[in-house]
């Protein structure tokens, strides 16, 4: 490997991350310095230089990063600042990113319809009242902590606006800003919304018009990097440019040069702006400006100082995926290229690069989104030179055709939606018949660091033709992510969750060695439910968790805020047993598993462990009174279940079972005061309360009555609410409980 910039680009990013402890990616390149310090001689030049800018790094970063706004202002507050981006109009508000001339902050601003913005625009300052307000946070392992992704990327919160805005000035990228929009309406109003949606994903990068089911599917199939504008785009870009100016003697190869120097950053910005396309247009501009003098610079060095310059400028990016995504593989591809000589098969070369990328890229997807499709591949080597020949020019085409008379879009938009639709019926055809999703889980430090020394090692072996070696290197690397996988199968620790699902009940059992896997009801919203709660909370637990299987699903009664999430648990996650009581009313998909009722009496045999149902013993007017009860011994406690039975039912356990007694009991109703019977608590004197309740929520669970009881009963009360996902790990009969919140 020539030049060692490359040293002092990877002692930049450990000044970033090493201030704000993020253990994985720090890990990575601590293992990556001192592999490449073992194999080549650094100058002193190059060490004081890596030792400054990473002293820099650790300094700065530190002091970017926002105090997060925890709790909404009690009044509004008079803001004045600088609108960053263009602003998202949407039905009901209008949203833009604003920086503060106050404090310096940056906001997440939402404007209601029914307030007045007037030249609201990017580069605008403007004043208005607001009110500032917390993002979301995670409140289970697993789930996407916006919060704190908006901190990384320097924003202090957001700020609902209370009075009317006034906006004036603008700023020298306006007008790109304002081309851009005209350009969206114009695609919008010559071409059809599947034609218009994919021109402006692939070449504006606005994928406001793609169908979430699209883009789903190609993350399922690891294709997500096609619909993200990238230095494929800008290379293509430069190439057709390049063969149309000179084939038809428009500009001289100097004049083309100065023409691609000055276009580039305005398509950076026109395309907006995300770090791939930034790094791309960023390494275009040094290598024409190199080619003006004899320097020869290697590639890997142009790379590495463009990577320096982001971070110079703003060390926060190195925390944004698509940085790391694409430095990652860009570096792979470079340092790979005698893999990918130009002597090979089209067909070839594509194989082997997205290989390449795959492998380079899988420690960092895994840890992220816990999941991998090994058959990925087969998708990437079949659509990335489609797009690459096919769909990215004849998108370029159309843009262009925008100049032109209408008459002639339509018969090209046909053309181009009957070319994406067997693209798309190819793509389902492989996710119904090909899709085998590997859940691995959350990636530790260790296995991400022995993982990239395997990848390394089979990279220099590969190229030095050792293939024995190679293969060998292969093998530890898919052996590593199977052994992690594998972790819970040898582990005699188990875990009961309860999961903060908002106004609802989930409860995940998980016996030592993996035995078995209990969910306890599977909440959905209540109102206007398209599958959030299952696609934000309970869906990322289980996969953090490495789960890919519920052995046994328990619905207590047919609430939505205790089935509501059933539907996608059955399809998604390889139900064996579903357990309903004989008064649960079936309906679709619930109606198409296989269903077991069960009633007073019976009992669960799950892992060695029996579960006894309390109730129902017979048919309640009120179908919360219908709700399984269920009691049994997990980690060396005694828990109860109980729905949302009513305080009558209550008592009629006392009467039924007089010897009743438990360590935690999980409050029926969350909280409500038609529950928790004091005489009930008194009976059955657990020593912990579990309330899964929903903050804030409208119904004002759990009542004062009731809290007021928990307290003069019981020693310990835990709430999602306040706690967030509540946590008993054990081991054997000894175990402790946490909460996910502090």
């Amino acid at each position: 490997m020539k030049g060692s910039v490359y040293i002092v680009a990877i002692g930049a990013l450990v000044g970033v991350f090493v201030t704000i402890k993020q253990p994985v990616l720090l890990s990575i390149l601590a293992f990556l310095l001192i592999l490449l310090c073992g194999k080549i001689r650094i100058s002193s030049v190059v060490s004081l230089l890596s030792l400054a800018i990473m002293t820099y790094m650790a300094i700065i970063t530190p002091r970017l990063i926002p105090e997060p706004v925890v709790a909404e202002g009690e009044h509004p507050i008079t803001f004045k600042g600088t609108i960053l981006s263009s602003p998202v109009v949407e039905e009901d508000y209008v949203q833009f990113d604003l920086e503060s001339a106050q404090s310096g902050h940056k906001w997440k601003v939402y404007v209601p319809d029914s307030l007045e913005a007037a030249n609201v625009q990017s580069g605008a300052t403007c004043t208005f009242k607001g009110i500032e307000q917390p993002v979301s946070i995670a409140r289970n392992p697993g789930e996407f902590d916006y919060r704190s992704f908006l901190q990384h990327k320097g924003y202090k919160g957001s700020i609902r606006v209370t009075s009317s805005i006034a906006c004036e000035g603008q700023s020298l990228l306006t007008p790109l800003h304002q081309w851009r929009q005209k350009r969206l309406n114009e695609l919008q109003e010559q071409y059809s919304v599947v034609t218009a949606s994919w021109i402006m994903t692939l070449l504006l990068g606005d994928d406001s018009l793609l169908a979430d089911e699209k883009v789903e599917l190609f993350q399922r199939w690891n294709l997500s990097h096609l619909l993200a504008i990238s230095g494929l785009h800008v290379g293509l870009s430069i190439a057709i440019l390049s063969f149309i100016a000179i084939r038809f003697g428009w500009l001289t190869k100097e004049w083309l040069k100065i023409f691609l120097l000055i276009l580039l950053p305005m398509y950076a910005v026109i395309a907006g702006g995300a770090p791939s396309v930034l790094r791309a247009v960023s390494m275009a501009e040094m290598a024409l400006l190199l080619t003006f003098t004899n320097v020869r610079i290697p590639l890997v060095d142009v790379l590495s100082a463009t990577m320096i310059l982001f971070l110079l400028i703003n060390p926060l990016i190195a925390f944004q995926l698509g940085f790391q995504f694409s430095f990652l593989v860009t570096f792979a591809l470079i340092l790979s290229k005698k893999l990918v000589p130009p002597s090979l098969s089209p067909f070839l070369i594509s194989i082997r690069i997205s290989m390449i990328s795959q492998l380079a890229l899988l420690p960092i997807q895994v840890h992220q989104f816990y999941t991998f499709n090994p058959l990925s591949l087969v998708a990437n080597i079949f659509l990335v030179p489609l797009f690459s020949v096919v769909l990215l020019p004849f998108c370029m085409m159309l843009f262009l055709l925008l100049l032109l008379p209408s008459s002639i879009h339509s018969l090209l938009d046909q053309v181009f939606q009957t070319l994406i639709f067997h693209i798309e019926a190819f793509l389902q055809w492989l996710d119904r018949h090909l899709y085998v999703e590997w859940v691995i889980g959350e990636l530790s430090v260790y296995i991400i660091v022995l993982y990239f020394g395997a990848f390394v090692l089979f990279m220099m072996c590969w190229e030095r033709q050792k293939l024995r070696q190679s293969f060998l290197a292969s093998i530890v690397m898919v052996a590593t992510l199977m052994v992690h996988s594998a972790l819970p199968y040898v582990s005699d620790n188990g875990r009961v969750t309860v999961l903060d699902v908002g106004q609802g009940d989930t409860i995940i059992i998980e016996w030592p060695y993996r035995e078995h896997v209990l969910m306890v009801d599977a909440a959905g919203k209540l109102f206007g439910d398209e599958g959030e709660v299952f696609r934000y909370h309970i869906k990322p637990y289980l996969h953090s968790r490495g789960i890919k299987e519920v052995n046994t699903l328990l619905l207590s009664h047919n609430d939505q805020d205790h089935v509501g999430s059933a539907k996608q648990i059955i399809e998604q996650f390889q139900v064996s047993h579903l357990f309903v009581s004989p008064y649960f009313l079936l309906k679709k998909p619930i109606e198409d598993a296989e269903v077991q009722r069960v009633e007073q009496g019976d009992q669960l045999k799950l892992a060695g462990d029996t579960l006894h149902v309390l109730h129902p013993g017979e048919e309640a007017a009120d179908k919360n009174d219908n709700s399984l009860v269920v009691q049994g011994e997990v980690g060396g406690l005694t828990w109860l279940f109980t729905g949302d039975i009513s305080a009558d039912m209550e008592r009629d356990l006392i009467e039924q079972y007089p010897s009743l007694r438990v360590d935690v009991l999980k409050v029926a109703h969350h909280g409500s005061s038609t529950s928790s019977d004091p005489a009930f608590i008194d009976h059955i004197q657990p020593s912990i309360a579990l309330l899964s309740v929903g903050e804030n929520n409208r119904y004002g669970h759990p009542t004062d009555r009731v809290l007021e009881t928990l307290e003069n009963h019981i020693p310990v009360i835990l709430r999602t609410d306040n706690h967030g996902g509540i946590i008993y790990e054990f081991s054997g009969e000894k175990g402790t409980f946490q909460t996910y919140l502090p």
